[in-house]
Parts: C-alpha cells; structure tokens; sequence
C-alpha cells in the first residue's frame, strides 16, 4: 500500500497542475474577450491604418495629406497647428496646448520660427515679439515656420520696454504708426526701431536714438553733457551706465534727472540714483527715468529700488 507522504506530493502535483491549467484557460478567455482591433494595416477600413492595436487616421502626419498633421490619431489642419500646439500622433498622447488662450495670445514656436505640420509635435506657445520688433502683439506668417508677425494698436503698446544681451532695459520706440509697427517717432528717418541690440538702443523724445548708457553728450538724460565740468569732472568726465563721472554731489543734482548722488562704484565715482541698484551696484535710472531718491527709479507712477525688480515687472528675462 503506498505510503501517506507519496499520496501527499502526488495530491499536491495534481493540484498545481488543475491550478495551472485553469490559470491558463482565464488567461485564453480574456484574451478572447479583449482582441485587438488590428494588427496590420489590411484589417483597418479605408485611408486608415493599425496603431498600437486601434484603428486610426494617422500614426504620423505623413499618412495625412498635404497641409495636414496628425494628431491624437486624427488628421487636422495646419490652420489647428497654434490650437493643439505639441500635440503627439499617438491616440493616447499629448493632446496639445491651445496657444490663442494664453494671455497675451501667442503662437506655436519651434525656436524662433512658427511651427509647421512637420514640426508641431515639438513647439511650445510663446510669442518672440516686442516693441523693438515692430511691436508686442504676435500675429500668425503668411507662411509657417517664418518667425511671427509683430504689430501694435496704439502708442503705450510701443513704450514697453525691451532688454538687451545683459538684460538692461531700453525703449526702442515711442510712437504706434498707422501701418501698426513701433517707431522712434523723433528719428529722422521714423520707420525703424532704436533696437534694444543697437549702437544707439534708447529713444528719445528730443535726440532720438542715442545710447543713454555710454554717450557723453546725452548720459542717461539726452542733452546732459559730461563735457560740462557743472555735470561732471572739472576737466571733463565720461558717461558709464548712465550716469557722469563726477568729484561732488552737486554734479548729479537737479530737476528731472535719473540721478542723485555721487558714489564709488568700482573703481570710480560716477553719478546713481541713490536708491536704485542693478546687480547690487547703486545705479543711474535707465530709459531716462526719473530718480525718486531714496525710493529708486520711477516708471509709470511705480518706483523700484533694483532693476531686477523692474525687470520682473516688466515682464522682461
């Protein structure tokens, strides 16, 4: 008679084995229950293919036709591409970022140029305009992947400020003109914006483009000279960043101007605005604004004590 510990293993082999067998029949069924719905091209109905087991319009925009992207698994118009901006072929992907919903409206970039069927995928919202580009409203090219179409509605649109390489904030324009672009309305020439990247980034009311930072005859206010020993040294001084190399206190004081004290800074004394700072260095005001004394610089009835909150405030990198 056979002993009980064989009776147990074989008890346990059969047990395992119908425990297996009935794992393996579930596992069949619900495989029957859930069956792709393609997997191959041919099984999908006209103009659609297989992806990922679904039958769908697109697995990449070059199963769509000319003009078109895919998107989500559907075909849709490059007049979509800044509506469903990053938008991935996948069903179960990015379904893209409506960039004419942001504030202020913006479009699908890829860099610095708009986005194109090819490149949507990829894009981001955003805008790239400023006033020393035309002006801060973005409008679409008349052909994707050029850069946007920059444009203004009226005066203040082109009195923000721009930044340039070291962030310092300059007004290239002054004046919206009736074919909507920003100009420095006082130039000779009013079609062109100062540029915040220019020799000459500052508008002026009264000298036009001038560079308010470095020029000696017109620092940091047009027409203040540091030639003039009154504003500065009594043999003569330069401009830097704004303000006047000076020897006294009286060289940087007056009605209306970007500064008021003369301090050390670096290894000379030049003429700051007392409370405004940029980099933690006592600066002049820029854009030729008014020094508020121990208050900072003052734009648009709002002082600043540093510049870097007057860059944040303007929105500015």
């Amino acid at each position: 008679m056979p002993n009980a510990r064989f009776l147990s293993l074989a008890r346990t082999t059969l047990t395992l084995a119908a425990a297996a067998a009935v794992t393996t029949l579930l596992a069949a069924g619900a495989c029957e229950d859930n069956p792709p719905e393609c997997t191959t091209d041919a099984d999908c109905g006209a103009a659609r293919v297989c992806a990922a087991g679904s039958c769908v319009a697109c697995a990449d925009s070059a199963d769509c036709g000319a003009g078109q992207f895919c998107c989500n698994g559907e075909c849709l118009a490059d007049s979509e591409i800044d509506r469903r901006c990053g938008c991935g072929p996948a069903e179960a992907g990015n379904s893209g970022t409506d960039c004419t919903g942001i504030e202020p409206a913006g479009l699908c970039l890829v860099g610095d140029a708009t986005a194109t069927v090819d490149t949507v995928g990829q894009g981001s919202c955003g805008c790239g305009c400023s006033a020393a580009a035309g002006g801060p409203i973005c409008g679409a090219p008349a052909e994707p992947g050029q850069p946007a179409v920059c444009s203004c509605a009226e005066n203040s649109d082109c009195r923000v400020p721009s930044a340039d390489a070291a962030g310092i904030p300059h007004r290239s324009t002054d004046t919206c003109t009736p074919g909507s672009k920003c100009v420095c309305y006082s130039t000779p020439a009013p079609s062109t914006s100062c540029g915040a990247e220019g020799s000459a980034p500052d508008c002026s009311a009264t000298a036009g483009c001038i560079n308010l930072l470095t020029n000696a005859s017109g620092c940091g206010i047009a027409g203040r000279s540091c030639l003039d020993p009154a504003n500065s040294l009594a043999s003569g001084g330069t401009c830097v960043d704004g303000g006047c190399t000076c020897d006294a206190a009286s060289d940087c004081q007056g009605t209306g101007l970007n500064v008021d004290a003369c301090v050390f800074v670096g290894d000379s004394a030049r003429c700051v605005c007392s409370g405004y700072t940029r980099g933690g260095a006592q600066a002049a005001c820029p854009m030729e604004l008014g020094c508020a004394g121990a208050t900072g610089c003052s734009l648009d009835g709002v002082t600043y004590t540093t510049e870097e909150a007057m860059r944040t405030a303007l929105g500015l990198p």
